[in-house]
């Protein structure tokens, strides 16, 4: 559980913190790589090769970590022919902040050790810094939070000095996320004020908007609701200032997060603005505010939120048809958003890179200690500009890089595999015909006889178990699922690749549908359904629905005939077509039903898939 909340904290704040740095920058874009190429080729100096290849992995480690790497490693052929240490020291740092948004953290810290080593012996200041930073943002996605501050702390040292002030904002931001996943709110909240002060006499304002908001999200937490209600507030301000809407909506989210935490709060305690009574329309006012502002920005992930916030505050006010509405939309984006977090927990330090790391520190101490008793002069001389765009670059492209991924999950959690390629390389999607192809439905009995009994969350919590398990069963047998219409579940097999044997992956698949709600029955008894599944096998067309909120389905007469099938199903069975019948009766015992009338079908042959087959 400990672990869980670390995870959360970190993701919570760095993430969030992240956005409004990230905003700041100066992203490079096409013509500045074409030009550092065109420089490239019209050169043949290696010192000024190795530069220009390390500056082109700079420009490439968030689209394209694999390129970045390619320039990395060139820039370090060149410095090495040149015998440069500053070069090498400089594709070092390429290669280890690349490797630590791919996630590969002792691979990171072998390179950035290297960098480092290679700037002390240079004595070049910038580059001891850049290589702490980036170290300390290795060691905190690895939790190691002892070092992660040790790191921190030495690049702030160094930051001050040079009177980086933006660094120093991201160095603080840095040791808050420590103290705070090691539950020190105090020591956390004291350094996101610093960062704080420090944005504000810089004009950095979306900055101090984003800290301010950090800091309420911990006096929230600890039920300090003044102060967390002022801090949210204070950030609404700033980002409408700035006329950004997604941060106005945030903060916003947030109060009425507050609102309705302080109403539940067993103390009584609630904001001294509001009555208690409150309390809960004032949530409501606020959450609904915020809806169509995060649809329009495609946050689903705060949309989610508020859907999910909603359905308990409705659920406090007794009305339980908003509520059970709220958290179906809540179910339904939870359910499409793949939130594992990215980082590579098993990425622990083995004894071997352990006991490396343990000489790179004792040799950082020592050359620390040469360090400091150079003059201040020399140091305050040395360029700042490199080190203002390339540190907190580094330490904020992985979340560039988590949400591209977290995009390409999601797609993939919508569409097939083929038609999300199709969808990214062109921006659109033909239907297609697809030939002999098998679709399953199956519907849930009593569905309504059920829902009476329930209240809308054990409902939605029954519904969410068994299409997780219906899922599940999809994936095993390379069945795409297409669907779900409340409590009836749509898939087929044989699409968007050919498979030989869809009829029969089909039937196996219904068959341990059918065995898992009987084994829900015995579990759960009458709060549960019964189930009834059709199947029925032909052609059909498929593609993508609509451009906003789009889906991937089905159609034609093949679907119609399989919807028929399962509504002239009985509870426990599989009712299949004849022409599903005739793809698996050498592999499974049916019983013949004779020819059934079916709406708007006629008369239709139908078999029962035997028990004896499950």
């Amino acid at each position: 559980m400990l672990e869980y909340v670390k995870i959360n904290l970190m993701r919570k704040f760095l993430l969030v913190f992240g956005i409004v740095l990230i905003h700041g920058l100066s992203w490079a874009n096409q013509p500045e790589i074409d030009s550092l190429k065109n420089e490239l080729s019209k050169t043949t100096d290696a010192k000024a090769k190795c530069e220009l290849y390390y500056k082109l992995s700079a420009k490439h480690k968030i689209a394209d970590p694999d390129q970045s790497i390619e320039y990395a490693q060139l820039s370090l052929k060149e410095a090495e022919s040149a015998n440069w240490t500053i070069g090498k020291a400089h594709a070092y740092y390429e290669l280890g902040s690349t490797s630590r948004i791919k996630a590969n953290y002792p691979e990171a810290l072998q390179y950035l050790f290297k960098s480092l080593k290679l700037a002390e012996t240079a004595k070049y200041d910038k580059m001891i810094g850049l290589s702490q930073s980036e170290i300390a943002v290795v060691y905190r996605h690895t939790d190691n939070l002892k070092k992660a501050k040790y790191y921190a702390s030495n690049a702030l040292k160094y930051n001050e000095k040079s009177g980086n002030v933006m660094a120093q904002v991201q160095n603080y931001n840095e040791l808050a996320i420590a103290n705070l996943m090691e539950g020190n709110d105090e020591k956390g909240l004291e350094y996101f004020d610093l960062a704080y002060q420090l944005c504000l006499a810089e004009n950095q304002l979306r900055n101090a908007a984003v800290i301010v908001g950090n800091m309420g999200i911990i006096y929230r937490d600890s039920k300090q609701w003044d102060k967390a209600i002022a801090s949210f507030q204070e950030s609404s301000e700033i980002h409408a200032g700035l006329s950004n809407k997604a941060g106005v909506a945030l903060a916003n989210q947030n109060i009425g997060d507050v609102y309705y935490r302080s109403y539940k709060n067993p103390a009584g305690n609630v904001p001294s603005n509001l009555s208690k009574s409150a309390l809960l329309d004032s949530s409501e006012q606020l959450l609904l505010t915020t809806v169509p502002i995060f649809e329009s920005l495609g946050a689903l992930k705060d949309l989610a939120e508020s859907y999910r916030i909603l359905s308990e505050v409705y659920q406090l006010k007794k009305d339980y048809q908003n509520a059970f509405i709220q958290f179906e939309k809540y179910n339904v984006l939870k359910d499409s958003i793949n939130s594992a977090d990215d980082r590579v927990l098993l990425a622990k330090m083995g004894e071997e890179r352990a006991e490396l790391e343990k000489t790179r520190q004792e040799k950082i101490t020592r050359q620390q200690k040469k360090l400091t008793e150079l003059s201040e002069a020399k140091r305050r001389n040395e360029t700042i500009g490199f080190i203002l765009g390339i540190v907190v670059l580094s330490v904020f492209t992985i979340f560039i890089f988590k949400e591209r991924r977290k995009s390409e999950r999601l797609l993939l959690n919508i569409l097939p595999q083929s038609v999300a390629a199709e969808l990214k390389k062109k921006g659109s999607s033909e239907a297609q015909h697809y030939n002999n192809v098998t679709v399953l439905f199956t519907d849930f009995v009593g569905f309504t006889k059920v829902s009476e009994r329930l209240t809308p969350q054990q409902l939605v919590h029954e519904l969410d178990t068994c299409f997780r398990v219906f899922d599940e069963i999809m994936m095993r047998y390379n069945i795409e699922k297409i669907k779900t219409i409340g409590d009836a579940y749509m898939a087929v097999s044989g699409l968007p690749e050919a498979d030989e044997k869809h009829a029969e992956n089909i039937v196996s698949a219904a068959q341990e549908i059918i065995a898992f709600m009987r084994k829900r029955k015995e579990e759960v008894g009458e709060d549960t359904f019964e189930i009834r599944v059709g199947v029925h096998t032909g052609n059909v067309v498929a593609g993508i629905v609509g451009v906003k909120k789009f889906a991937y389905d089905i159609w034609g007469d093949t679907v119609n005939t399989a919807a028929r099938m399962e509504q002239n199903s009985e509870p426990g069975k599989i009712n299949i077509s004849s022409s599903t019948y005739e793809l698996i009766k050498d592999d499974f015992t049916c019983t013949f039903r004779g020819e059934i009338e079916a709406k708007n079908k006629g008369k239709l042959s139908m078999y029962f898939v035997d028990d004896t087959n499950a």
